[in-house]
C-alpha cells in the first residue's frame, strides 16, 4: 500500500543535473545553494529544470530567485520546517506536483489557488484541521493526499474535484463525510482508515472504477447498501470496526476479481453474514477476537 502515483519523476530526482540551463535558473540554483550549503538536486528538459529536489534540508524559506525556474513542474519540499507555503510559489503556474509533507502546516494561502494545472498535492503529516479552501481551485488535480492532519470534516466542494484518482484522507479525525464524495467518480485508490467515521455515504456506490478501499479502524456501524455497486474493487480492507451485518448487495462482490481476501476481521459479523461476500473457506479467520 505504498504511495506510488506522483513520484515517478521524484526517482530521477536523486542526483544534480550537469547540462547548461539559462542564465536565471542557474541563478536560482546557486542561490538555493548558498542557503541550504550543498548542491541541490534537479533535473532539466529542454534545458530547464523541471524538476527540484529540497527534501530534509532543514529549511523554512525560497530565496526569491525560485520564480526564476519558469518551467518548474515538480517541487519536493518534504521534510522540512515550513509553517507557511512560500508565497513565491503561488504563481509558479507551471507546477503540477506540489510536495509538502512533513512541516508544520496549518492553512494554504488562497494565492496557492493559482496552480490551476496542479495535478498532485501532498500535504500529509502537517497540522491541517480544516481543508483550506484554495484547494477547490484545483480541478485537474489527480492525487490528493490529506493523511495524517487534524481533519474533522470535508466541505461539501470537495466533490467538485471530480478528476481525482488518488485520494488519501486515513489517520485524520474524520466523524463523516459529506455526501458530495459519491461525485468523485474516477477515483481508484481511497483511504480512510484510522478516523471515526460511524457511517460511510450511499454515494461511494458511484465510485464504480475504485479498485482499493481502506476501512479499516473506524468505529463503522454498518456499510451502504451501494457498497455493491463496487464490482472493479481488488482490495477491501474492513476490519476493526463495529459491524454486526452487511448489506444483502455485498453479494454482488463476490466474484470480484479480488487480488486479496476482503478482511473483516474484529467486527461483530457471524458467519452467515460473512458468506454473504467470502468463500466458505476464508470465513473461519475472519473472526478475529469477537464473533
Amino acid at each position: 500500500m505504498k504511495k506510488i502515483f506522483g513520484f515517478v519523476l521524484l526517482v530521477a530526482m536523486m542526483t544534480t543535473a550537469i547540462f547548461a540551463v539559462p542564465a536565471s535558473e542557474q541563478a536560482a540554483l546557486d542561490d538555493l545553494e548558498a542557503m541550504i550549503g550543498q548542491a541541490v538536486s534537479y533535473t532539466t528538459e529542454n534545458d530547464s529544470v523541471v524538476t527540484l529536489n529540497l527534501y530534509g534540508k532543514s529549511i523554512s524559506s525560497l530565496p526569491p530567485s525560485i520564480v526564476n525556474l519558469t518551467n518548474l513542474r515538480l517541487i519536493d519540499l518534504r521534510s522540512n520546517n515550513f509553517t507557511a507555503v512560500p508565497e513565491q510559489l503561488c504563481g509558479m503556474t507551471s507546477l503540477r506536483e506540489l510536495h509538502l509533507c512533513t512541516n508544520h502546516l496549518t492553512t494554504l494561502p488562497e494565492s496557492l489557488g493559482n496552480l490551476t494545472g496542479l495535478e498532485g498535492l501532498y500535504i500529509d503529516y502537517n497540522r491541517f484541521s480544516v481543508l483550506p479552501s484554495c484547494v477547490e481551485k484545483f480541478k485537474n488535480l489527480k492525487r490528493l493526499d490529506l493523511s495524517d492532519n487534524n481533519l474533522t470534516s470535508l466541505p461539501g466542494w470537495i466533490g467538485s474535484l471530480t478528476e481525482i484518482v488518488w485520494l488519501d484522507l486515513n489517520s485524520n479525525n474524520l466523524a463523516s463525510l459529506p455526501e458530495s464524495m459519491g461525485c468523485l467518480t474516477n477515483v481508484e485508490w481511497l483511504w480512510l482508515y484510522n478516523n471515526d467515521l460511524t457511517y460511510i455515504p450511499a454515494g461511494i456506490g458511484n465510485m464504480k472504477k475504485l479498485e482499493r478501499l481502506g476501512l479499516w479502524s473506524n468505529k463503522l456501524n454498518s456499510l451502504p447498501p451501494t457498497m455493491g455497486n463496487l464490482t472493479s474493487l481488488k482490495y477491501l480492507w474492513v476490519m476493526d470496526n463495529n459491524l454486526v451485518s452487511l448489506p444483502a448487495s455485498i453479494a454482488n462482490l463476490k466474484n470480484n476479481d479480488w487480488e486479496v481476501t476482503p478482511d473483516f476481521s474484529r467486527n461483530r459479523l457471524p458467519s452467515p453474514e460473512l458468506k454473504k461476500i467470502l468463500p466458505a473457506d476464508k470465513v473461519e479467520g475472519q473472526f478475529g477476537t469477537q464473533h
